[in-house]
């Protein structure tokens, strides 16, 4: 189904794209908070803000993209898998023929 293909990379797009408009929104919501408390202090609090947002994005976009790559490696498993039990089931196909006698 055309939905579930790939779900692996797909998963690991959105992620790449959900990361940007959460560092963009925590470092625009930041400098709202920033600007509200005003002088010196504001300022701090905003950087503050803007570098823990940016942890907290990277930190959770990264263990959901290790997921997506998780995904991606295990249908790779799965096919290497079925490629090797092709090539056995064939080669235990030849060696069935091969081992029965001749009816002469």
């Amino acid at each position: 189904m055309f939905l579930f293909d790939n779900a692996g990379r797909r998963i690991k797009n959105v992620i790449n794209i959900l990361f940007w408009i959460s560092a963009i929104a925590q470092a625009i919501s930041a400098i709202i908070v920033g600007i509200g408390i005003g002088d010196v202090g504001g300022f701090f609090v905003a950087v503050l803000l803007i570098v823990l947002g940016f942890f907290v994005s990277w930190l959770s976009a990264l263990l959901l993209y290790a997921f997506g790559e998780l995904c991606e490696n295990i249908m790779s498993v799965e096919d290497d898998t079925r490629a090797i039990r092709k090539k056995l089931e064939e080669m235990e196909k030849r060696s069935g023929d091969a081992e029965q006698p001749s009816a002469t």
